[in-house]
Order: C-alpha cells, then structure tokens, then sequence
C-alpha cells in the first residue's frame, strides 16, 4: 500500500498565502474545494428540502444541466499542486455515477491532496459499502473521511430523514463500514449529526450513543439557506438560540479532544466557538470563504460557500478552469468582497478552514 500524503509543511504555506490574500483582496486558489455533485437524493429530510428538487420527476431539464464526471475532473484537474482538500456533498453523492472516477482523477492531478470528505445517508447498504471500499482501495495515498448522517436513534431517525426504515438501514451501512474500516487503514468512518428543532433536547443520548464508535463524530447545526431550500421553515437553530447554545454547550463538554487525528482539535473548537456566538451572535474568527474555500454547485455556478447566493462565476464560460474563473471573473472579486466582511453563519464547512488560517483568533475566541 503507498504511503499517505502528509504536506502539511506545503499546507502552512498555504495557509500563509489565503491569509495575505484575503487581507490584501486580491485572488487566491482555494485549498479546500467543496463541489456538490448532485441534487438527486432518496431522503427525505425534515432539515433540508433537496430531495424534493427532483421528486416524482420534476426538473428533469435541471436535471440534464447538472455537471458530468468528465466536466467535474476539468474542474479538480485545474487546482493542480493547489488543493490540499476536497469536499463532496449533495444531495446523495454515492448516486453520482463516477464518483470514483473523479476521486481518482483528483489524487491523480492534485499532488499535495491529502484528505477527502463524502457525507452518505447510508440507505442504500451495499451502494455504501461498494463506493466507499472502491473510494478506499484505488486512494492509498489520501485519508478518506466517510461520514454517515444520523440524526436521531430509532424512530427518530427515520422521522427526521424521512425514510421508513432509515435508521436499521443506517446501522447495517455502518457495519459494513467499520468492517471496511478494518481493512484499509487510510479509511475513517464518523457519525454526522445535525442539531436542529427537531433532535435539539437530545445532545447527551445521541453523543452517548454515536460517538464511542466514531473516529471524529460530526456536529452541525441546522441553518436556513438557498442550498438546502429551506427558508421560512423554523427548522434553524437560530429559531431557538437558547436551546441551541445548551446543546452546544453540552457536546462541547461531552466532545473529546484527538489531537492525534488530521485537524482533531477543530470539532471541539467549532462547538466552544458556536456556543459563544449563539450568545452575541458572532463567531470572532474572520471566515476565509472565497479564499480559503469555493464550492461548485450540481450546475457549474462557484460560490464562495454553501449559503452565500453570490456567486464568483460560471465554469462552463471558463472551460471548466476554476483558476481562470477566480482570476479572471469579474464576479469573483464581488463575491469575494462579499465574503470577507460576512458573520451570517458558523458553519464546519467554512469554520474548520477559517479556523486553520487564523489559529491565533480562534484560540482568543474561545477563551475570551
């Protein structure tokens, strides 16, 4: 088995270059790439209504227009020595055909990416377990980080992801995943949880029951946003900020510290960090989306993040070249600007980086 990329002294020089760029608004080639691969998802969640975009076969031209695996590979392949970290979300990414295709690609264009991270709602056991034991055998070279979406024990769960059945189906996925987990050693596999309205009393029984076996259990809290269509909903922590800042509290208490794990201390810091801002309603620690960051939606639009509508530009008028696209597009300077001075959210997709990029505003933040 080939040895893991560890550039972490390439990634501190990363680091440096985001951080003067951004002081400086001039553009910089992201280190993390989020790219959503799809919109097509079998959930049905509560907190998130992207599983309706194509429900009883609507959209079928959106549907046409999403990006393919041969557009997507254009777009890793132009980060080259730039990316040190690549996201994939949906909708249901293990439903894109060619998912490990792209992956490959990537590790195969970007040599100092090291790490790649794909959330699964796991309703599709033998899927899982296939995509995920492809992902991990033809990418020695890379941590996989596969997170399994669990947002409530039993019944809860399947209420919450609306899916009959949803919280059995997980638990089988997730033995086939701590099985392949056994078998190849730069495969992790964690929980992923999603406080919102719905599971915002139940932070002890769900950290008690999901964390033991977790090699880095994810906490998110559930926000309002264009991406998940689901503004005016109340499903949004900031419905009830008290509620949400005890549950934070409480996972902040309860959360364990790896130090020993690629970016092990962040989870914690995030959650210290989202319990003070639900007091004063900010995070302190300047976000880096657009920097540090960019996503790609289904569609080929780059944003700086997953919840600012602005966007940077179309990759289909750059010929799938995201270094064109932020150097070259007007739209991208806006879009940036428009980043740099924003404190809506505190999100991991964005807070993890911003935290890497300003270590010192983060520890102030947090024992302050």
């Amino acid at each position: 088995m080939a040895s893991q990329r560890k550039p972490y002294f390439q990634l501190l020089k990363r680091l440096w270059e985001v951080k003067r760029a951004r002081r400086d608004d001039q553009a910089v080639m992201p280190f993390k790439l989020t790219i959503n691969v799809t919109n097509v998802c079998n959930s049905g969640c509560l907190t998130c209504s992207i599983w309706d975009i194509y429900a009883k076969g609507k959209n079928r031209e959106m549907f046409r227009q999403e990006l393919t695996i041969e557009e997507l590979k254009k777009v890793v392949a132009s980060f080259g020595e730039d990316l040190f970290w690549l996201n994939i979300t949906g909708g249901e990414p293990t439903l894109k055909r060619g998912l490990p295709e792209l992956v490959r690609h990537a590790v195969e264009q970007c040599p100092n990416l090291f790490m790649v991270n794909i959330p699964m709602n796991g309703i599709l056991p033998e899927r899982t377990e296939y995509v995920v034991e492809k992902l991990a055998s033809e990418n020695p070279e890379v941590e996989l980080n596969v997170t399994l979406s669990v947002d409530g024990i039993g019944e809860q769960q399947d209420k919450i992801r609306g899916y009959p059945g949803h919280w059995e189906r997980s638990m089988e996925s997730w033995e086939r995943l701590k099985r392949l987990r056994g078998k190849y050693r730069n495969l992790k596999c964690s929980f992923q949880t999603t406080i919102s309205a719905f599971n915002i009393d139940d932070s002890e029984r769900l950290y008690g029951r999901l964390s033991p076996e977790s090699d880095n259990y994810i906490i998110t809290f559930a926000h309002e946003a264009e991406l998940y269509q689901n503004y005016e909903t109340g499903v949004a922590i900031s419905e009830n900020p008290a509620k949400a800042r005890v549950a934070a509290k409480s996972f902040y208490d309860l959360y364990q510290f790896r130090p020993w794990r690629v970016l092990g201390f962040f989870p914690k810091a995030f959650l210290r960090i989202m319990s003070k801002r639900l007091e004063d309603d900010t995070s302190g620690v300047q976000c880096m989306a657009g920097a540090a960051t960019a996503t790609v939606d289904p569609y080929g639009k780059v944003h700086p993040c997953l919840f600012l509508p602005d966007r940077l530009g179309d990759l289909r008028e750059h010929d799938f070249d995201m270094r064109r696209l932020l150097f070259q597009d007007p739209l991208a300077d806006k879009g940036r600007r428009r980043a740099k001075y924003c404190d809506e959210c505190w999100i991991n997709c964005e807070a993890y980086p911003s935290m890497m990029v300003s270590p010192l505003q983060t520890l102030h933040r947090m024992v302050v």
